[in-house]
């Protein structure tokens, strides 16, 4: 019987840990996004980009 519980236990921390990590992986996700919102949004205020600031425009001058 005492390893019966031992076991529920066991799997009811496994469980909840699990969760833990999925919620962890999620919020991550979230800051990533939020963090690449922002440099976006700065990028578009400031009014630079890597073609403005060195005149390259990715094709060939004829």
């Amino acid at each position: 019987m005492k390893l019966a519980a031992v076991q529920e236990n066991a799997e009811d921390i496994y469980a909840e840990a699990v969760l833990m990590n999925e919620e962890r992986a999620r919020q991550e996700a979230e800051q990533m996004i939020s963090d690449e919102e922002d440099l976006d949004e700065e990028t578009v205020s400031e009014g630079k980009d890597h073609f403005t600031e060195t005149g390259i425009s990715g094709e060939d001058s004829i």
